[in-house]
């Protein structure tokens, strides 16, 4: 395996439902990631809108009575997984949590999301 490749295989894995998909208003912090592809949960979620300081954004909450949640996975570097971080207000708005996800092409990975608690 090439060295490139093995810097991107240690990578975590992170799930995007919201302003960090691509062609939404946030996805420049992943533009510079490995894309993996499109995916949807195993578990259901609801998608909740929360409100700070004026702003709504969806906030995804594990939920018996949900649905699968459909988004994007990307491999991202430490530094941009923390600058998302301070982005999502994880620890104290968001938990960043890995859930278990199928990729388009049928693949069953693990990610992490930004969610909120289970309801």
């Amino acid at each position: 395996m090439a060295v490139e490749e093995e810097r991107i295989a240690a990578m975590p894995m992170l799930f995007v439902y919201g302003s960090l998909k691509q062609g939404m208003s946030e996805h420049h912090y992943l533009q510079n990631q490995h894309f993996i592809g499109p995916a949807h949960s195993a578990e259901k979620f609801a998608l909740l809108q929360v409100e700070f300081d004026g702003v709504a954004y969806p906030m995804a909450v594990e939920s018996d009575d949900g649905a699968p949640l459909d988004g994007e996975i990307y491999k991202v570097n430490p530094a941009t997984l923390q600058a998302i971080d301070e982005y999502e207000d994880y620890p104290a708005v968001y938990d960043r949590r890995a859930f278990d996800f199928i990729t388009d092409a049928g693949r069953t990975v693990q990610a992490q999301m930004y969610c909120g608690p289970r309801r």
